[in-house]
């Protein structure tokens, strides 16, 4: 452990909990309770399952963002002291890392990715230099323009924010945990990597109309 202020969590853990909650909030929450802004106009042809969907993801948005702040605040991680034997004791990093170290880091580099990639496709459909598909039947109507807008605008540059406090996060768990600085270091250039490699396949994907997207 660490010999910082084990109240305080880092910059990266209450960035993510705050970017968590106004997105599950103010747009997957909105959204499920019947809310169009930031549909940008369009409306799904299956509204219920689309408001269940949305409901499901702002859930997991949520516990994403409640897991950046456990992995930076080592009080958050201790057991409560009322309970016995285990009282007070921190969660053993056994149990820790598959439930929830795990987990984050492979959400981070998803929302990583997703945030670079889909920037990248929707710009260039925007300029015209790509044709980004759209699944047109889930939709009553459909505006790509304003959907592209909202994505580059808003969605994709809180994909890659939420992706950095998930992955930085874990990194300060790490650190915490006494994780060599070496070992980190190169922990973060695979994942730097991956991210380069998955970026790089997600735009292909979507400009050759090999993936679909809802």
């Amino acid at each position: 452990m660490t010999s910082r202020d084990e109240s305080a969590p880092s910059r990266a853990g209450v960035w993510g909990l705050l970017l968590a909650v106004f997105y599950a909030v103010f747009v997957r929450f909105y959204q499920a309770a019947g809310g169009t802004i930031g549909l940008g106009g369009s409306v799904p042809r299956d509204l219920p399952t689309f408001q269940f969907t949305s409901f499901v993801a702002g859930v997991v948005i949520l516990l994403g963002g409640v897991a950046c702040l456990v992995l930076t605040t080592p009080r958050l991680r201790r057991a409560p002291a009322w309970l016995p034997m285990s009282g007070g004791r921190e969660v053993p990093a056994a149990l820790l890392v598959p439930l929830c170290a795990v987990p984050v880091l492979v959400g981070g580099l998803y929302a990583v990715v997703h945030g670079l990639g889909g920037g990248v496709t929707k710009l260039l459909a925007l300029l015209g230099v790509a044709q980004v598909p759209l699944p047109t039947e889930a939709w009553v109507n459909l505006d790509p323009a304003a959907l592209f807008l909202w994505d580059l605008l808003l969605y994709e540059p809180w994909f890659l924010a939420m992706g950095v406090c998930l992955l930085l996060s874990l990194r300060r768990y790490a650190t915490d945990e006494g994780v060599s600085r070496t070992a980190i270091q190169r922990a973060g250039r695979v994942c730097a990597a991956l991210v380069a490699v998955g970026t790089t396949a997600f735009v292909w994907m979507i400009v050759t109309d090999n993936l679909l997207v809802l």
